[in-house]
Formats: structure tokens, C-alpha cells, sequence
């Protein structure tokens, strides 16, 4: 088993339909478990978030989009 951390930039270009900001920097970042099995098969789960502070203004409401929890699972196989 091997736990590791991830963190990244974001990088927008919303719609014209429903934003007036033609670019929106945000960033992201989680941490995983990979449960090996052999040297080149494992299986992983991540657990993390993200955040742009990016509103929808021209919505009515003005909801807020691509911020919340991030969780991807899956198999990998390295070769």
C-alpha cells in the first residue's frame, strides 16, 4: 500500500453564455491510497477538492461552479 498527495493549478475558459470572465484560475488538490498487488497492477481511490471561486453570473441565481469534493477510483496498470 502506498499513500501519496497531489496538488495542481486549474485553468477556465467559461462560456460567453453564462460568464463574463474569459478566464478563471483556480486549484485543486488530493491525497491516495494504491493497493498493489504485484509490481505493475494496483488499485487506487483519491479524496480531495477543488476550487475557482467561478460564478455563473449571467444565471439567473448566479449559481457557483466547478468547486466540491473530488473522488476518482480505479485500476492501474503500469507498464
Amino acid at each position: 500500500m502506498r499513500l501519496y498527495g497531489e496538488g495542481g493549478i486549474i485553468a477556465l475558459f467559461p462560456s460567453s453564455r453564462f460568464s463574463g470572465e474569459t478566464f478563471i484560475l483556480g486549484g485543486y488538490g488530493l491525497f491516495g491510497f494504491e493497493f498493489f498487488f504485484d509490481s505493475k497492477n494496483n488499485y487506487f481511490i483519491e479524496i480531495g477538492g477543488i476550487g475557482t471561486g467561478a460564478v455563473a453570473e449571467k444565471v439567473s441565481g448566479q449559481p457557483i461552479y466547478s468547486n466540491g469534493i473530488l473522488i476518482n477510483v480505479g485500476y492501474r496498470y503500469q507498464f
